[in-house]
């Protein structure tokens, strides 16, 4: 019967089962009580559990005694089966030092896939630098300490294509996976982490998504210097923080390149990425509660943070993110935030180099991180940058404008800023009055009744009456001599009555 179908719970092997192997022969029973004589009881149980469930090989019975004496096997190289091992977790080799250490493999070569499912470990387990021949399938597996699957490697690149499947696994401690090659396809979903997620110098070699989406770890989640052939996939996760980063070579066209989707996930505390050429970020509905740092971030193709909220927003290296010649897009659609943090720029304030993103060709139009931006630099006592953005706002949005709103929209721009820059108008006015004042002069001018005997006259207050649409009583007793000035009487009154309106509007907010 192979040790695979002898995989059980933490306790001990049931009844019927133990039943069965107890029949075997005497002459094992009996090599038993001698070895407990001569080696000991470690060997003892080595022999007498091998009795119960059948002869082990020379390399599972020396990792068993190793486990049995210290609670670490170092196997130096040396071949186990996938099935010895799944007995060893699933408790049917449970001693005292086992239960008090947990299992703690090392240098071993893992024939077989290791199945171990639907069940629970409550002790910690421990594999270092071992390779998983035909991959790892711990699926729903409930692990009560830490799991750690550190610089080893599972799967042959040079093999058949295998798995590690950790799809609904629970930790209730640490994940440890540093340095660990994954030669197959690696699926965390819905996998959850109830201490800390550590993913450093690890490699994703298959060319699908690393999938980790519904990840749910309560700590931090560490991906640091890891390299990536597909996406990284954390969409619908739930972390207390995440941070991923890549080393920082020489050359920025050395540093690694990485895909991410954190489509809908739910980050606590910090969300930074780090010292990465950034091909494609998709960040939809994304929602971030503490900061989101981008620190030497090259960004390469596309970005998406369509709908998402962050809390502070802060691009540290913010250059890249601008360059004409890329061909990077961004998809900033209903994007909000609190706060908008670039660190060492020479713009004051440093927030408005988002403003110079927004504009760019690459973002399509959205009025909310407009709007965002502006509601920041406004509650930070910058009134004249608030409003700056706000009229780069509805001049972009005038670009989508049909053809017939375009002239109106373009007249409240050069008239009064949207609404945000009312004094334009009242110089345009000021001018237009200046500029009456010095056409309309008296010898230039005749009485509209030639036996009216009031020769006073103006032409300060003869242009101010002729522009304003309150009548004064100055324009109507005058007019001019020749044909050219009379037609530039009636542009004058018109001017007056497209300035005056709008520039009330404005001030009083009607027009925005």
């Amino acid at each position: 019967m192979p040790h695979s179908s002898l995989k059980r719970g933490p306790c001990s092997v049931p009844l019927e089962v133990r039943l069965k192997y107890l029949r075997a022969s005497a002459i094992s029973r009996q090599l038993a009580i001698s070895a407990f004589a001569i080696f000991g009881p470690s060997a003892a149980s080595v022999l007498a559990v091998s009795a119960q469930l059948g002869p082990l090989k020379a390399n599972e019975q020396l990792a068993l005694s190793q486990l049995e004496n210290t609670g670490h096997a170092d196997l130096s190289g040396r071949p186990i089966s996938a099935d010895f091992l799944e007995d060893v977790i699933a408790g049917v080799y449970t001693n005292k030092m086992i239960s008090a250490k947990g299992i703690a493999i090392s240098n071993a070569v893992i024939q077989g896939t290791l199945d171990v499912t639907d069940t629970t470990v409550p002790f910690p387990l421990r594999f270092y630098s071992c390779t998983f021949e035909d991959g790892i399938d711990f699926e729903y597996e409930t692990f009560a300490h830490d799991l750690t699957i550190a610089n080893s490697k599972v799967g042959l690149s040079s093999g058949p294509k295998s798995q590690a499947l950790f799809v609904g696994m629970k930790v209730a401690g640490l994940l440890r996976l540093d340095g660990t090659d994954f030669n197959s396809s690696v699926d965390f979903t819905n996998a959850e982490i109830g201490s800390e997620l550590h993913s450093d110098d690890v490699g994703y070699d298959s060319s699908e998504v690393e999938d980790f989406d519904g990840l749910q770890v309560h700590a931090s989640a560490f991906f640091r210097k890891d390299r990536f052939r597909g996406m990284l996939d954390l969409s619908n996760s739930q972390l207390s923080a995440l941070q991923i980063e890549g080393d920082k070579p020489p050359g920025v066209d050395q540093w690694r390149s990485i895909s991410i989707n954190v489509d809908q996930a739910h980050i606590v505390h910090e969300f930074d990425i780090r010292n990465v050429v950034l091909e494609n970020l998709a960040a939809r509905f994304l929602e971030v509660q503490g900061p989101m740092n981008f620190r030497n971030v090259v960004p390469s193709k596309h970005v998406d943070l369509t709908r998402s909220h962050l809390q502070i927003l802060t691009i540290e290296g913010f250059e890249p993110w601008l360059r004409k010649d890329g061909s990077t897009s961004y998809a900033l659609e209903g994007l909000s935030f609190e706060g908008v943090e670039i660190p060492r720029e020479s713009v004051e304030p440093p927030a408005m180099r988002i403003l110079d993103l927004l504009n760019s060709d690459r973002c399509p139009y959205s009025p909310q991180p407009y709007l965002e931006l502006e509601k920041f630099l406004r509650s930070h006592g910058n009134p004249e940058k608030a409003d700056l953005t706000y009229i780069d706002m509805r001049r972009k949005e005038r670009k989508l404008l049909p053809w017939w709103q375009k002239p109106f929209n373009l007249a409240l721009d050069v008239l009064v800023g949207y609404g945000r820059l009312p004094w334009k108008a009242g110089i345009y006015a000021l001018l237009m009055v200046s500029l009456g004042a010095v056409l309309f002069q008296k010898k230039r001018m005749l009485r509209e009744d030639p036996n009216s005997t009031d020769t006073w006259f103006n032409p300060f207050w003869y242009s101010l009456d002729l522009l304003s649409p309150i009548d004064l009583g100055v324009s109507k007793k005058w007019r001019a001599k020749d044909g050219i000035l009379r037609d530039y009487m009636q542009v004058h009154r018109i001017a007056g009555w497209i300035l005056i309106p709008f520039f009330v509007a404005a001030i009083t907010g009607i027009v925005k």
